[in-house]
């Protein structure tokens, strides 16, 4: 997306990446009209995984609507749900009319839809299609791509209409780029949508002009967190068909795990052990020792897979950070940082046994690219006064080899942690790694 995502980029604001609301859930399509005499609803149910009742509270945002507009403290209508119990919820749509429904809810309620096509004004109903409610684990995260494919229209009979759930309190900007089958590019536009909104695009492939046409694809890009999806109805069966977002060869999925980390290393994580994301950016963890040890090398080993450049790519995008007892001043055992595409350099630093603001610093240039998977071997060697990073390519090149000295004759802790991924109110020039992921971890001691 590619030339209008180059003009995009400067609109992102990192600060509208925040996560929904504690305990909000959407249900991003709620329909409930009649089109040729059939009937197409959305029905939702939840269930409370509870011995004890909990409470829940609905509002439904018609298509087109500012979301934020709302009196949530008198708006919603409140529910209670008896513990094991599953509950329809009922006259959430007005007649004629569509939108979404915003659901907050204790953790222990679960929420399904189903989009029903019944024909002949609800004679007979189809069994439907379910309707993934989004949460802040499902939607997408700013400047990523949401590829919807499989759009059809065939003139006369079946329409496909697509949406963008936009799901920030700021407005949001999206880029949408449409491609028939074989890749020839229809439109590109961006598109400014109001906050917390709904906003339909009618027989999208009629308003483009096109009678006729399968397997056409729509990708979409937002400045802000986002659901696009889109809803293709038969209008003769009143069969209906709901498209969300593809999944993608980003995944951070791996039944097969390559970690060689040996039984008797200090801390390991295999496979893949984090995956930032706005609701849960960064990941630390705590190695405790019992009592004050002392060791003359530490080696820390891991993969990760870059998700992507920050808006600010000039600044720290972290690899590991890897620190002795809790304070950063003199125990910092190594922090390595990737910046580009602008700069296009890795960074180390190490800061034990020295004076408050003083650090070493070691840095080379290298390009690194979305998408691919990177092994690092860490180093913090005493004994052979070696100070040694080594990253390269997964079952690839050697990309960047930074080497220094040691500024401690031994290692004494009787706590190490280490943290993958940097929170969005970072120090100076950290920055989110939003769907980066971290894998592999093994460190050893000697």
């Amino acid at each position: 997306m590619r030339k209008s995502l180059v003009a995009l980029t400067t609109l992102l604001i990192l600060g509208s990446a925040a996560p929904l609301w504690g305990g909000t859930v959407y249900v991003p399509y709620a329909v409930n009209r009649t089109v040729r005499g059939h009937m197409f609803t959305t029905e939702i149910r939840v269930h409370n995984d509870d011995n004890e009742a909990h409470t829940l509270t609905y509002l439904f945002i018609p298509v087109g609507k500012n979301g934020v507009n709302f009196d949530r403290s008198t708006e919603p209508v409140e529910v209670i749900v008896p513990g094991h119990v599953t509950i329809p919820l009922v006259d959430l749509v007005p007649d004629g009319e569509r939108g979404m429904v915003e659901i907050n809810a204790d953790p222990e309620i679960a929420v399904t839809a189903r989009l029903i096509g019944s024909r002949d004004g609800g004679a007979t109903k189809n069994v439907g299609v379910e309707i993934p409610a989004v949460t802040s684990s499902s939607t997408i995260p700013p400047g990523k791509a949401a590829i919807i494919q499989g759009l059809n229209r065939t003139a006369g009979r079946a329409v496909t209409d697509l949406y963008i759930a936009t799901l920030s309190i700021e407005r949001t900007q999206c880029a949408v780029e449409v491609r028939k089958r074989g890749g020839a590019e229809v439109i590109e536009q961006v598109l400014s949508l109001a906050p917390l909104s709904l906003t339909p695009f009618y027989d999208v492939l009629g308003l483009l002009a096109i009678d006729n046409a399968s397997d056409m694809s729509v990708a979409i890009t937002c400045d802000r967190i986002a659901r696009p999806f889109a809803v293709t109805h038969d209008l003769e069966t009143a069969e209906l068909l709901f498209i969300p977002p593809s999944a993608t060869g980003s995944s951070s999925l791996n039944p097969f795990p390559t970690s060689s980390c040996p039984t008797g290393a200090l801390f390991s994580r295999p496979g893949v052990f984090h995956v930032p994301t706005p609701g849960n950016p960064s990941a630390r963890y705590d190695i405790n020792l019992p009592g004050r040890q002392t060791f003359s090398k530490i080696t820390l080993d891991m993969e990760f897979t870059h998700g992507g450049w920050n808006r600010r790519s000039s600044d720290n995008h972290s690899v590991f950070w890897l620190n002795r007892d809790d304070v950063w001043r003199s125990n910092l055992v190594g922090y390595f940082n990737l910046f580009g595409p602008n700069r296009n350099f890795g960074k180390l630093i190490s800061n034990l046994n020295l004076p408050a603001a003083v650090v070493r610093s070691v840095q080379q240039n290298a390009s690194f690219q979305e998408g691919e998977t990177y092994v690092v071997h860490y180093d913090y060697d005493t004994r052979s006064r070696v100070v040694e990073l080594v990253m390269s390519v997964k079952g690839g090149q050697e990309m960047i080899r930074l080497q220094d000295t040691p500024t401690v004759s031994s290692l004494a802790a009787d706590h190490f942690y280490v943290v993958f991924g940097h929170v969005e109110t970072g120090h100076g020039p950290e920055v989110t790694t939003f769907g980066w992921a971290y894998s592999d971890l093994c460190i050893q001691v000697e």
